[in-house]
């Protein structure tokens, strides 16, 4: 983890209301990353021009570290009286594009907890406090701060063009590959802003979709069994793991989606032993086979409702497309499974709500399927050998993240890696694409209204995401790339790495965030991008949830 923040902090308390003979106390930083000390206002006479005598006294001041997060703090005040805050951050020796800012509680207290996020490493800042009681008279108090540089750890950034959304902050999360897997020990979370610059780093291991609830909080589904929520700087608020939900469930995996009254939704899965298929020599064989399982759960951890996928797809329990037998599930349930091994019918890697419809994407069967909520039957599958039939444009292929747009269209990546006539010899390579489907729920007809190839003739096999944004273009993220689309991604020859771009609807990429790079050396992946309005008081504020969240 990075050091902690190195301060210099010099308080001091002036009152606003024309008063002289103001006082100024110094004080040396905490050796705990806490800038301030316990000071009170000097009172002096009133103005002659009448202004207030008895103004409100801060009676301490101080900037506090966020221990799991180097880029955010706490402004701790205390004043002789309730008041209202406002607290000024003035970038000082920063990058050139760091902005001042005014983070403001309008709530009368005596004591203030103000969360500030999105400082720049390595940086000094002056954060002044000014108080107000409900009489209107004010004082203020100051202190400086640096920020401590950055974990030498994290990925290269690469920011290229200009963002059509200036004031936005996009989060991801980021893996690092070791060898011929993932790095179990290492993940982030990190925040940049529209220049590149990191604004929220916050370690957690194998961290996977990060999503912002619009009330000041995040959710970060972890590995195969976790969810973490953390506030806005960065601070965990909770944790629940599969196995200790009431009843348990097998896991956690791929998805997180905040719902009403606290609760949550997630994908889990369970595991069944089915004869049946074809064993290719003219018999049948008895498969372990793992399928989805969708799952809520309340703030206190109760799963409060569940379906199974094989509940609702039972007729296509022996639909065996590319990805089936791979041993994705074995880690969790070799040593329990008959056979010793496990196959990976679904592989659901998204979790949609629509009203009362939830749409669940199902990556071995390169479905999109849509069940009803209530009565949990199946209303249809969207995608090859499907319920569509697709007059315009090509399907989808291993893909991921769905998006119901406002106008009824179906956002997708598409990852492409069993698309037909590409991969093979002498067929061209394979490619991975965002793109747009208009769905007619009466005549039954799909059609492909927009694409947007990776750039550079990207490929990623896995990962990705694309959200609308409310201009009308696309947050792409093509998360899985790789060096050499003609290898096995797993070679640890194969540079992973990812970019996070700007599409517009004529095709253009507008803007790209690079993550790590072709040459870069270490591998890294991006699962999804959640992009919302940034800013130091984001964390007192709200923004408005991104459209893949549930429209309950």
């Amino acid at each position: 983890m990075p050091p902690s923040s190195r301060t210099r902090a010099t308080l001091l308390a002036l009152p606003l209301c024309g008063c002289m003979d103001a006082g100024l106390v110094e004080t040396a930083g905490a050796a705990d990353g806490t800038a301030g000390a316990s000071t009170g206002t000097t009172g002096g006479s009133a103005a002659d021009t009448g202004d207030v005598a008895d103004p409100p006294q801060v009676l301490a001041f101080e900037i506090v570290s966020v221990p799991e997060n180097p880029l955010a703090v706490r402004a701790r005040v205390q004043a002789d009286r309730p008041v209202r805050v406002a607290l000024d951050v003035r970038p000082v020796d920063a990058p050139s594009d760091a902005q001042p800012g005014t983070v403001t509680v309008g709530t009368l207290a005596a004591e203030h907890d103000v969360p500030v996020v999105g400082l720049h490493a390595d940086a000094a800042y002056t954060f002044e406090v000014t108080v107000e009681d409900e009489a209107g008279a004010s004082a203020r108090a100051a202190a400086d701060l640096v920020t401590a540089p950055l974990d030498p750890t994290l990925p290269p950034l690469a920011w290229s063009g200009a963002s059509g959304e200036p004031g936005a902050w996009t989060f991801f999360n980021v893996m690092r590959w070791l060898g011929p897997a993932f790095d179990a020990g290492w993940g982030v979370v990190l925040g940049v802003d529209a220049a590149g610059h990191r604004v929220f780093v916050r370690f957690l291991e194998r961290p996977g979709d990060v999503v912002w609830s619009g009330d000041g909080r995040f959710a970060v589904q972890t590995g195969t069994d976790g969810v973490v929520v953390m506030d806005a700087t960065g601070a965990t608020l909770a944790e629940y793991r599969a196995g200790e939900l009431s009843p348990p469930i097998d896991t956690m995996h791929h998805e997180v989606v905040f719902l009403d009254e606290g609760a949550f939704a997630t994908l889990s899965t369970e595991m069944r032993t089915i004869g049946g298929y074809d064993d290719g020599q003219g018999g049948t064989v008895a498969y372990d086979v793992v399928g989805d399982v969708l799952v809520e759960f309340d703030a206190a951890g109760t799963t409060r409702w569940r379906l199974s996928l094989f509940d609702v797809l039972g007729d296509a329990v022996y639909r065996v497309r590319p990805g089936f037998h791979a041993p994705f599930w074995d880690p969790v349930y070799g040593a329990t499974a008959p056979s010793g091994t496990t196959k990976d019918w679904t592989h659901g890697n998204a979790m949609v709500y629509d009203g009362d419809r939830v749409l669940v994407s199902l990556r071995t069967q390169d479905w999109i399927v849509a069940v009803d909520r209530a009565t949990g039957e199946l209303i249809h599958r969207i995608g090859p050998e499907g319920d569509f039939t697709l007059v315009e444009g090509t399907w989808f292929y291993h893909q991921h993240a769905p998006e119901i747009l406002p106008d009824g269209g179906l956002a997708v990546y598409d990852n492409g890696n069993t698309r037909p006539g590409t991969g093979g010899d002498g067929e061209p390579p394979r490619y991975s694409r965002m793109v747009v489907y208009d769905l007619d729920e009466q005549t039954m007809e799909a059609s492909e209204r927009f694409s947007h190839r990776a750039d550079e003739g990207g490929y990623a096999p896995f990962l990705g995401d694309v959200d609308l944004r409310p201009d009308g273009s696309f947050l792409v993220t093509d998360g899985g790339l790789v060096a050499d689309p003609t290898l096995d991604f797993r070679l640890p020859e194969n540079t992973k790495f990812a970019r996070i771009c700007e599409v517009q609807t004529d095709g253009t990429t507008r803007a790209c965030l690079a993550v790590g790079g072709p040459a870069a050396g270490t591998s890294f992946s991006v699962y999804r991008a959640e992009r919302i309005e940034g800013g130091y008081g984001l964390a007192v504020s709200s923004a408005g949830r991104s459209t893949r969240r549930p429209r309950l």
